[in-house]
């Protein structure tokens, strides 16, 4: 009971999507939670990749932390995005610039087992963000177009 009391005043205070309904749902229900949210810079153009074309690309983001003698120090960080979802992958691809501020929601998945010469098999700790909304915040140089939100929803009609 206090893990849920504990989560649900996390979400009060955050700026996050999530509800207090949703993680006591989840948490009665005995699900687990796997959401991210991310805003901040495409670091390069997107790319397809792999045999299914999914689309992939860096995304630069940036956290403080302020210090005890009150000084803030910042952290870059570059995340791995891929839209597997044909459609918001294409979406992507023509759409998205180098630089175009996004905010995306999505998933961490890390790199499946791997086998080594040997046949001994482990596990990378290589993590990527399938993404499953992205909101443009900026007019993309490609197309000229007001920024715009892509849903899985908007996009299945």
């Amino acid at each position: 009971m206090a893990l849920r009391n504990v989560l649900q005043q996390a979400v009060r205070s955050s700026s996050s999507s999530l509800t207090a309904a949703h993680v006591a749902r989840a948490y009665s229900n005995g699900r687990y939670v796997n959401h991210i949210e991310l805003l901040g810079r495409v670091g390069t153009e997107p790319r397809k990749i792999g045999a299914n074309e999914a689309v992939a690309f860096p995304l630069y983001t940036e956290s403080s932390v302020r210090l005890k003698d009150g000084s803030t120090k910042i952290y870059s960080c570059w995340h791995k995005v891929l839209f597997v979802k044909k459609t918001l992958g294409d979406l992507v691809f023509n759409n998205v610039d180098r630089g175009q501020r996004v905010y995306i929601t999505g998933r961490v998945a890390y790199k499946a087992a791997e086998s080594t010469e040997d046949g001994k098999q482990f596990h990378s700790n290589q993590a990527a963000i399938i993404a499953e909304q992205i909101v443009f915040l900026e007019k993309s140089r490609k197309t000229g177009e007001e920024p715009k939100e892509q849903t899985k929803e908007s996009l299945a009609g």
